[in-house]
């Protein structure tokens, strides 16, 4: 085979190699993995081809060396023979001469088949490394590719999960919200019975007024908060007197705001029937220090407070004037916390005007508490006072906006 096929056999080995890696990267785009085999057996089988027609040829030229060494051994013994022939000597001479030349020159053809053989068998070594090498990163790229496919498969898994996970916590959201509103309705209405407790009741007259006095000075246990701005014998009396002095005994703790603040200005304070007993407190100050005191607060005002119990407010001056008169006066009597420790605030953060001046009309402190706002309903109930048609109303009251408050507040009235 002429030099000429030689190369056409090279040139077809690398068009074959060429094509194979062309086809294993459209494999990959396409994931067509079985196409990369055709390239590379096209070309593993021109390796063979070229292999088996190198051996064919050197095959024909050992044979060809042959015949020539045969032939000039066959010369030499006619060249023996013939030795007295001078006359053919220079043609065997030019023969032989011929015959090395073409030794020579076939030789020569045999070193340029053996330098395209180990060029052939250095071209396939380096093509069957990088075939194996392509191999292995074709190996690897298909892994590598199925780890991706698998992790997206695992991907879209695990999105679908938490969709499912989304849908069933959204549900769940939904149904704790439902039971989060029945909760809140419960409270609402538990709360409203506990707060309809509250109850307020008016104070007729000076009766219903000396009787809720002197009530306290039976029931009360802590504390006792007693504001009028006169005390005088008509109401401070004896029994009222000896009630006082036994709740002192019980370590009850009693106060009393007293002293009206025209009499102070007027400098009438203390005299005159209207403060007629207040020695007698004052005596009852010094024997229980700390528990009977005296708050002068110029005040007009006529309110108490027994312990957290109820309160009472009205027109009555409890501390100045007895039940003996029918001078009409009016009052009201509740247990409602709020207006309970309004009054004992007020109370307590008034200034003793024994020891500071009153402050003007702008210096006076606001209320800490808000003013309660009150929503009416017809309902009624009747009471049980002897010998009045006196009513009294239960109702709660709102600190805030009606929207901030879970319960609805009602007050009921009757006269």
């Amino acid at each position: 085979m002429s030099n000429k096929k030689l190369h056409l056999l090279e040139f077809a080995e690398w068009v074959a190699l060429t094509s194979s890696l062309l086809v294993v990267t459209v494999s990959i785009i396409t994931k067509q993995f079985i196409l990369p085999g055709v390239p590379l057996i096209a070309a593993l089988s021109l390796s063979l081809i070229n292999r088996k027609q190198l051996q064919r040829q050197i095959k024909h030229h050992q044979n060809a060396i042959n015949q020539i060494h045969k032939d000039i051994n066959l010369l030499n013994q006619q060249y023996r023979f013939s030795s007295s022939l001078d006359a053919d000597n220079d043609n065997l001479d030019l023969t032989l001469i011929d015959l090395k030349q073409q030794n020579n020159n076939q030789t020569q053809t045999i070193n340029n088949i053996y330098y395209h053989l180990e060029n052939i068998k250095s071209n396939f070594k380096e093509t069957r490394d990088i075939l194996e090498n392509h191999i292995y990163l074709t190996g690897n790229l298909l892994g590598t590719t199925n780890n991706l496919f698998s992790r997206v498969d695992d991907l879209q898994q695990k999105i679908e999960n938490i969709e499912i996970n989304n849908s069933n916590f959204s549900e769940q959201i939904f149904h704790n919200n439902k039971f989060i509103e029945t909760q809140i309705s419960q409270l609402n209405q538990q709360i409203l019975k506990l707060h309809s407790v509250y109850e307020y009741r008016l104070v007729i007259n000076r009766y219903e007024s000396r009787k809720y006095l002197l009530d306290a000075l039976e029931i009360a246990t802590e504390r006792l908060i007693l504001v009028c701005p006169w005390i005088s014998n008509y109401a401070v009396d004896d029994i009222v007197i000896n009630k006082i002095e036994n709740l002192l005994d019980k370590n009850v703790t009693i106060e009393i705001g007293w002293g009206y603040l025209g009499d102070k200005r007027n400098g009438e304070l203390k005299k005159g029937w209207k403060y007629n007993a207040l020695s007698r407190i004052k005596q009852l100050e010094h024997k229980y220090l700390g528990k009977c005191k005296l708050k002068l607060l110029g005040t007009h005002e006529k309110f108490l407070v027994c312990d957290n119990k109820f309160a009472m407010l009205g027109s009555h001056n409890f501390l100045t004037s007895n039940d003996s008169s029918n001078e009409r006066e009016i009052g009201i009597l509740t247990n409602d916390t709020y207006i309970i420790k309004s009054l004992i605030n007020r109370f307590d953060t008034a200034i003793n005007l024994e020891v500071e001046s009153y402050p003007k009309a702008n210096e006076i402190p606001l209320p800490p508490f808000p003013s309660p706002k009150i929503l009416f309903s017809s309902n009624s109930l009747k009471t049980n006072s002897p010998g009045y048609n006196s009513s009294y109303f239960q109702a709660v009251t709102e600190e805030a906006d009606p929207d901030d408050i879970p319960f609805t507040h009602f007050l009921h009235l009757e006269i």
